[in-house]
C-alpha cells in the first residue's frame, strides 16, 4: 500500500517518537548515520505574511468572532518547487491565529495567541505593486543578520522571492495589503535520525502528502536521502540537509 490515512500515520509515528525521543543533550555530530541518530538544537527566524495588520488587531483584544476565519491559501513552496496550500485565519480549535509563513524547509505558520505581543523583525509594508526585487535582497540580508549567517544553503534568496510573487499575487486577487515580517521562535532540542535509519529500524518511511483526500495523509517513500525531525509528540519526515544545515547545530 503506497497511501496511509491520519490514523495510521499517527500510529506509526507514535511507535517512533517513543522509541528514539530523548530530552539529554548529547555531543554528537550534526549529521546523523543510517545507524545512529543525532542529539541538535533547532534554532530559526521565520518570514510570514501579515495581511491587513492582522497581527496588531489580534495582539488588542480581539472579537474573536470577527476574525477572518480559517482557510488555505497557495503559496509558494521552496521544497516541492510549486506552490501549495498553507494555513491562514483564526483556528478556534487551536485559539490561534495561523500567519502563512515561508521557511528553510517550505511552507509554515506563526502561531499568533490573541491578546499577546510579538516583536517581529523587517516589518516591510507589502501591496500588489511593490517592487520584489529590493524588496527580496533586503529581506534576505536581515534574516541572515538575525540568524548570523554569511549565506543560507538551498537558493533560498531565490525561493523566497517567488514565495513573495506568490504572496503578491493573492495581494492582487483579493484587493489586500499586507506587511513582511521576521519573528524568531523559540529554540528547540530534536532528535535526528536518517530516512534509512527509519527504514531499516521500522519497516517503513512516510512523509504527509497535505492532499484533500483522507485516505492519502501520507505516503510511503522507498528510496532517497531525507532526515526525520523527531520531538516530544510528533515527528517531520521531510527535512532535507539543507534544512539542517541552515537551522540546527551541535550541543
Amino acid at each position: 500500500m503506497r497511501y496511509i490515512n491520519k490514523e495510521e500515520y499517527e500510529n506509526w509515528e507514535k511507535i517512533i517518537v517513543d522509541d528514539l525521543y530523548d530530552k539529554k543533550h548529547k555531543k554528537t555530530d550534526l549529521f546523523p548515520s543510517n545507524n545512529e541518530v543525532s542529539y541538535v538544537k533547532q534554532f530559526k527566524y521565520i518570514v510570514f505574511i501579515d495581511f491587513n495588520n492582522m497581527k496588531k488587531v489580534v495582539e488588542n483584544n480581539p472579537d474573536l468572532n470577527e476574525l477572518p476565519e480559517k482557510r488555505k491559501i497557495k503559496l509558494y513552496h521552496i521544497g516541492n518547487d510549486k506552490l501549495d496550500y498553507v494555513k491562514h485565519g483564526y483556528y478556534t480549535d487551536d485559539k490561534v491565529f495561523k500567519h502563512a509563513g515561508f521557511d528553510f524547509g517550505g511552507l509554515t505558520n506563526f502561531w499568533q495567541i490573541p491578546n499577546k505581543k510579538y516583536r517581529t523583525y523587517g516589518n516591510y509594508k507589502m501591496d500588489s505593486n511593490t517592487p520584489l526585487s529590493s524588496l527580496t535582497n533586503e529581506l534576505y540580508n536581515q534574516w541572515k543578520q538575525l540568524m548570523k549567517k554569511d549565506r543560507f544553503v538551498g537558493n533560498i534568496k531565490v525561493g523566497l522571492n517567488k514565495w513573495l510573487k506568490s504572496v503578491q499575487k493573492i495581494m492582487a486577487d483579493e484587493n489586500i495589503e499586507g506587511t513582511i515580517r521576521l519573528i524568531k521562535l523559540e529554540p528547540k532540542h530534536r532528535i535526528l535520525a536518517t530516512q534509512k535509519y527509519i527504514t531499516n529500524r521500522y519497516g517503513y518511511y512516510y512523509i504527509k502528502t497535505y492532499d484533500k483526500d483522507s485516505t492519502k495523509f501520507a505516503k510511503k517513500v522507498k528510496s532517497g536521502s531525507l532526515y526525520a525531525v523527531i520531538d516530544t509528540h510528533f515527528m517531520n519526515t521531510n527535512i532535507n540537509r539543507n534544512n539542517i544545515l541552515n537551522e540546527y547545530s551541535v550541543y
